[in-house]
Parts: C-alpha cells; structure tokens; sequence
C-alpha cells in the first residue's frame, strides 16, 4: 500500500492504570506521527482503569481534535479494547501500541513504510528487550511454542506493536471476547505478513499488567483460536450436506437466510460480511456473530475486490456463492469461482426496483405489493437470469417494519423451494426483460423531509416507508425537528403543512390533497410520544404551519 497523500493512519492503544505514562506517550507520539505524510488519528480505548487514565485522556482529547477516547465500562481485557479500538478506527492503515512507552512510538512511521512495500501485515519484534531474565525465557519458550503449534514462525508473537492494511483487519474473524493472532492467520490465509526489529525500553512507570498466569492465557488463547478457525470447526452434532457454498449476507434477511441455511444443515464454509460502522445503529442480528456462533470462519473485506478474498474463496473451490442483502456487487472473479454459479436473493420482483432500499422505496411509492427474486448474478447490479420468484402484498396498514417481516418470511421460503433444484440439477434460467427495469438509490435521513404540497397519501406513504427502524419522516415548526413515525389519512382539507384542527386527540395536519393525523411524533433529543404531547409542550395551536 502506498502511503503519501491523504492515506489516515489510525493508532489504537489500550489502557489500564497508565496515568503515568499518559502525558508523556501522547507528546512522543504526537512528535511521531508528525513525520507521516498522511493524516492520523489516535484511539485511546480506556480498559476500565481505577485511577485518573480515563480523566487525563479527556482533558487530552478536549484539546485536541485527532483524539478520540472509548472508555470501556470494566476490564475487559488488551485484546477486547484493541477490538473495539478497530471499530472505532477509521484509517486505512491501523497500528497497535502498547500504552506502557516500552515499545517506542517513534518506530510507527518505520512500520507504516513497510507496508508500501506490499505487505499486509508489519508485526515488530523486540531487539534487544529490557525485560527481567524469568520473562525472556518464558516469552522465548512460548514463542517456539506457538511457532510449531500454528505452523506460522515468528519471532515475536507477544510484541502488540503492529501496522495493518484494513483490508486485512476486516478480513479475520472474531470470536467471542478476544481477538485472534491476526499476523498468523492472515499468514496462514496467503497474506504477506513481516517483522521487523525494533527498539524496546524499560517499564519506567506503572505495573506490567502480564504476570506468569496472564502469559500462558494470551499464548494457549492465540493457539486455541489459530486451530479453531484454521480447521473451520463445526458442532459435533452437525452433518452438513455435501454441497459446498460460500455466504454472502448482511442485515435482518442475511442474517435470516444464514441461520435457515445453518438449521438445515448446509455445509457453508465461509462467511462473508460487512464489519460493523460505529456509526450506524444497527438494529439487525449480526450475521459475523451467528456465523462465528457456528463454528464457521468469517471474512469482512473493506471492498469485495481485495485480492484476499478472491485467493480465499478459490481455495475453497465451493458449489455455490449465494448472496443475500449484501452491499457491494462482486467481481467476475469471484462469480467465476463456483461450479454452479453465484446466486443472489434480492428483495423485489425482478427487473422492476434493482438497486438499494427497494422494500423503502416499494411503500413510498405507494406499490400494493412487492417480492423476493432468487436471480444469477452478473457484474450489473440485480440483472442476471431469474431463478424464481414469490409475491406478497403490501397492505395500506404495512409499514417497513412489516414488509421486512414478510420479506424474510418469503425470503426463507424461496430458499427451501429452489435451492435443492440450483444443487441437483440445475435451475431453469429466465432472462430478465430490460424494458421493464427500473433503478433506485440508496435513501438518506434528509429523504425524510415532508413537502406538505404534496397529497396526504403521498406523505403517509413516505413516513410508513421511513418509520421505525429507520430515521424517520420529518419536518419543522417553530425553528424544531418533528419525527413523524406513524400517522393517518383524512378526508378533511386545509392549508398545506398548516395545523387545522384535532381528531381523536391528535392534530391535524393540512397537506396539498387531503390531511394527515399525527399519531405518533417525536421532537428531535426528545422521547417519543402521541400525536399531540410534543407539539403541546412546543406551544403549537390550530392555524401554526410546518416549514416546508
């Protein structure tokens, strides 16, 4: 990877009880990362310290904006606030670093440089460390160890200082609380992995958090998950059928469809995800989670492109690639891997509403019903040759939340009815007709403004397409957001966007054709409440009109 430009470089470092290595690790490190040419970041994940760690890395993040601190509710462990550091991080290029000023930060713009030399993974090894003579030959003995126990030699499996392409973070799997030795399994998946020496100091300040005990679990925890995930270990109780498939998914369907896949006992041998944004609040069952629940190891690429990926699933020369929900469109070479092609699930009727959020935009558009298409896929977007199809209807009371339900419903349903035909003999291909297609886009939070000109079955349509879990329809009166989750349609008529009475309790709301009852509003940093409660606190009355 090269690094000039604007590349960012994240730098995650776990604490607990360093108050007195924290000022003077921060002005190092800033010194150091001032020799990148690249912005940086850095991740302070406070492991659930007693002392004043977490209150100095406030003071510090308060003035400077680089900083980014994740306090942890309790000790947790170094490699579950790494993890977390990693979902946090930004960067395209990630290091880790202890917080104790023994590894020094200098060595991070050496680390980040090596990976321009097209390795994945730059793990550093102590030259010449400055620890007590009992720990040297312990760290020794369990370097050999773990070298002849995963078959990966290293010199350095305890040094936390390392630099990693983001491709290859997203790319391993992570089970339960703690990550796995990421330097040996991408090792073992075919990534280019080095170490490089560098330099080491005393502890001057704080207490080593790794006694004797402390050593042995990281060590027999690093072989334990190597075995796990090398060997792809199943249930004992599990037979899988013989056909072999790799799973692409995400969401609530993904997650629904993996589990139907796992519950008759299909033989997936890979999972590939998307990992988790910290940004988004995801309100679905995590597909990585239920696979590495099974035993089965998971993939999660920055983009589906990474040369990683595609080395990997060709060595597991599957059947069949199924996808469901997932975000990225694949690339011929992945489509070309498996004997019996690469299949999509996606959720409509075919060729009508390919692309993004096509259930959103299926009840915002007033449609009475919609669908799931089991389809080939090819490198545009949602155009293959159909495999099958099931309807269902859309009724005027359904909200997303509801059409999702009966979408996972269908979506199960045509997995059971076609995907024994796809394995035994072959499905029969029906080409799409290209001049009934049509497109949409992902959709956006600002979507959800309400243009009151509009007809009141317009804009109920639009917040029943948009409501709970999504952001939600919205507009303003008197300079504040209102969420309108849920409302109804009514025969009276007024001013567009102008209050113009009240039914039942709640207001109504004029709108180009028609009116709207409010049923369930919410003002913006308030908590949810009927029709009329927000606006009431507001001061709104009868004649008072929404922005629009």
């Amino acid at each position: 990877m090269h690094v000039g430009g604007q590349v960012v470089v994240s730098v995650v470092i776990p604490l607990l009880n360093e108050e007195e290595n924290l000022r003077p690790l921060y002005e190092r490190l800033k010194s150091s990362l001032s020799h990148l040419p690249c912005e940086s970041e850095i991740i302070f994940v406070d492991d659930g310290s007693t002392d004043s760690t977490l209150q100095e890395l406030q003071d510090i993040a308060a003035n400077d904006t680089r900083v980014k601190v994740v306090p942890l509710k309790q000790n947790m462990g170094q490699h579950a606030a790494i993890l977390e550091g990693f979902k946090q991080s930004k960067g395209e290029i990630v290091v880790t670093l202890d917080g104790d000023l023994q590894n020094p930060p200098e060595e991070i713009p050496r680390l980040v440089e090596k990976l321009s030399e097209g390795f994945d993974v730059v793990a550093g090894w102590r030259k010449g460390r400055k620890d007590n003579r009992f720990r040297l030959i312990l760290s020794a003995f369990l370097n050999l160890f773990a070298s002849l126990a995963t078959g990966v030699r290293m010199r350095d499996y305890g040094c936390m200082m390392r630099a990693y392409r983001r491709g290859v973070l997203q790319s391993v799997s992570v089970y339960g609380r703690h990550t796995p030795f990421i330097p040996t399994l991408v090792t073992s998946m075919g990534s280019r992995t080095c170490e490089v020496p560098i330099g080491h100091e005393p502890r001057k300040r704080g207490r080593s958090k790794y006694g004797l005990i402390g050593l042995l679990s990281l060590y027999s925890s690093l072989v334990a998950d190597f075995i796990h995930i090398k060997m792809g270990l199943r249930p004992k109780a599990r037979k899988p059928l013989s056909h072999k498939l790799v799973f692409f998914g995400y969401g609530l369907i993904g997650h629904a469809c993996l589990e139907f896949l796992l519950r008759t006992k299909h033989n997936v041998a890979r999972v590939v995800t998307h990992a988790d944004d910290p940004d988004e609040e995801s309100w679905f069952p995590s597909v990585h989670d239920l696979a590495a629940k099974n035993g089965i190891p998971v993939l999660a690429p920055l983009k589906v492109t990474d040369p990683v990926l595609a080395e990997t699933v060709e060595r597991l020369e599957p059947d069949l690639i199924l996808s469901v929900f997932y975000r990225q469109i694949l690339p011929r070479r992945l489509l070309d891997i498996p004997r019996l092609g690469a299949v999509n699930l996606h959720p409509s009727l075919l060729p009508g509403y390919r692309g993004r959020c096509p259930l959103n935009w299926a009840i915002i558009n007033g449609e009475k019903k919609s669908g799931v298409t089991l389809h080939y896929m090819t490198e545009k977007a949602d155009s293959g040759d159909v495999i099958g199809q099931l309807e269902f209807e859309i009724a005027d009371e359904d909200d997303i939340k509801t059409v999702y339900e009966k979408t996972v419903t269908a979506s199960l349903e045509i997995l059971r009815r076609f995907l024994p035909t796809i394995f035994d003999r072959g499905a029969v291909r029906t080409p799409q007709d290209e001049r009934q297609a049509s497109y949409f886009g992902r959709r956006t939070p600002e979507d959800g403004r309400i243009d009151w000109a509009k007809g009141a079955d317009e804009i109920h349509n639009l917040i029943r397409g948009v409501t709970h879990p999504f952001p939600g329809a919205f507009s303003f009166i008197k300079d504040k957001k209102l969420l309108i989750w849920k409302a109804t349609v009514s025969d009276r008529s007024g001013a567009p966007g102008a209050i113009i009475g009240t039914a039942n309790g709640s207001f109504l709301v004029g709108a180009g054709r028609g009116a709207l009852i409010l049923q369930r509003t919410q003002m913006e940093g308030e908590d949810e409440t009927d029709g009329t409660a927000a606006l009431q606190r507001l001061g709104v009355k009868q004649g008072d009109r929404f922005d629009f």
